[in-house]
């Protein structure tokens, strides 16, 4: 879901002086993206939200191995340790 509290008007100043136009993106800090999504009367709506917010996600996968858990899967009702997944094709 794609959340309004991430986003916020900046001054156009805010930028370096570099001309910023609607869906231009820009690193926020060391892991973080934002999005420009409007320039209008003088301000810039800047959108911290992940590109993939909001849009639906459709997997094709395949189970190919199924095991018994193991007795600390079954008392915690986790399973701890790496999973083995392969991605063949994403559809967005």
């Amino acid at each position: 879901m794609r959340s309004t509290r991430t986003s916020c008007k900046k001054c156009p100043d805010n930028f370096g002086g570099q001309k910023v136009e609607e869906g231009m993106q820009f690193q926020a800090g060391e892991h973080s993206v934002v999005t420009i999504r409007e320039v209008k009367d003088g301000q810039v709506l800047v959108d911290g939200n992940h590109p993939l917010a909001g849009v639906t996600l459709n997997f094709d996968v395949e189970v190919t191995d199924v095991r018994e858990a193991t007795e600390e899967e079954l008392s915690t009702g986790m399973y701890m340790g790496k999973a083995d997944i392969s991605i063949d094709h994403l559809d967005g």
